[in-house]
């Protein structure tokens, strides 16, 4: 894969080509998993940083409140968009435990957690000492209910109203398909993610990619990676804020917002860009209200 950069502070190359031209990235061959899509991929990173504190149960929690929303955090190397309930909620857990004892001249003497060390000391005593040595193993189980955690911070999304289709590819994304020029297609990408960063703070991280042909206007670019998600974004962000108001009260989010090209520049989100993301979570909030 090549990566050419064609970023903010740029000279134009024609009035077509303005300043915050973005990422561009030239591949050999269909990315595995996804749609066959064109040659040029602008992306944009935008992470609303809630100063809110949550205990590993209270996080259990948030996880649960979402899933039953039908948005289902998981880990980055799921191969399936399926996801398994018994990773959400208050489940029962069984935990195995297997012990390797040494016992010396038929008294147990020695416990190891690990088989390796056990056959180790077995191996010393027997070839040391006199006495009658054996190794055996006991197991037992035990079970309890408790909160589950989820297995990662990416996201499966079956809500309604949902816009783009979910898929997976290098990690769980929506896709959603702009045009079909023959066997390719005009697509942009959303990967999200849902982070309790230290149990100190909660990001909400949107990454937007849009695979299109050739060097686009800024109009363009922000039509795309702008106001093509945004609908599923003001759904995510309402959904997500919800399950956080059970335990805190949520105090006005820090933003960050950059058209990012990693090999040259990045160029900040306009506060208009911002103001729209913010705009759809409202409309999703005034409709519930409904």
């Amino acid at each position: 894969m090549t990566l050419i950069g064609h970023f903010g502070g740029l000279t134009p190359q024609s009035l077509l080509q303005p300043y915050g031209s973005a990422l561009t990235a030239t591949f050999d061959k269909p990315l595995r998993g996804r749609y066959y899509c064109m040659t040029v991929i602008y992306e944009r990173n935008m992470t609303i940083i809630y100063d809110i504190a949550l205990n590993p149960i209270e996080w259990a929690k948030v996880s649960y409140e979402l899933h039953t929303k039908g948005l289902s955090l998981v880990s980055k190397y799921v191969w399936s968009v399926k996801v398994d309930s018994e990773n959400y909620g208050k489940q029962e857990v069984t935990t195995e435990d297997t012990k390797h004892i040494i016992s010396i001249d038929g008294v147990d003497a020695i416990t190891c957690r690990f088989v390796t060390d056990a056959e180790k000391i077995e191996t010393q005593l027997l070839d040391n000492t006199n006495y009658d040595i054996e190794l055996r193993q006991t197991r037992s189980s035990t079970s309890e209910t408790k909160w589950i955690n989820p297995p990662g911070s990416h996201f499966i999304m079956e809500f309604d109203n949902l816009v783009g289709k979910q898929q997976i590819a290098v990690v769980p994304e929506l896709v959603y398909v702009i045009d079909s020029f023959g066997p390719y297609q005009e697509c942009v990408f959303m990967q999200t993610r849902l982070s309790n960063i230290n149990n100190t703070e909660v990001q909400l991280n949107f990454k937007i990619l849009w695979s299109t042909d050739g060097v686009q206007t800024k109009g363009a670019i922000e039509e795309m990676c702008v106001n093509t998600p945004l609908d599923d974004m003001g759904a995510i962000q309402y959904h997500v804020e919800q399950a956080l108001m059970a335990f805190s009260v949520i105090p006005e989010p820090l933003i960050e917002c950059y058209f990012d090209a990693k090999t040259e520049s990045r160029s900040e989100c306009a506060p208009d860009i911002i103001a729209k993301t913010r705009e759809a979570k409202s409309k999703i909030a005034e409709g519930e209200d409904e």
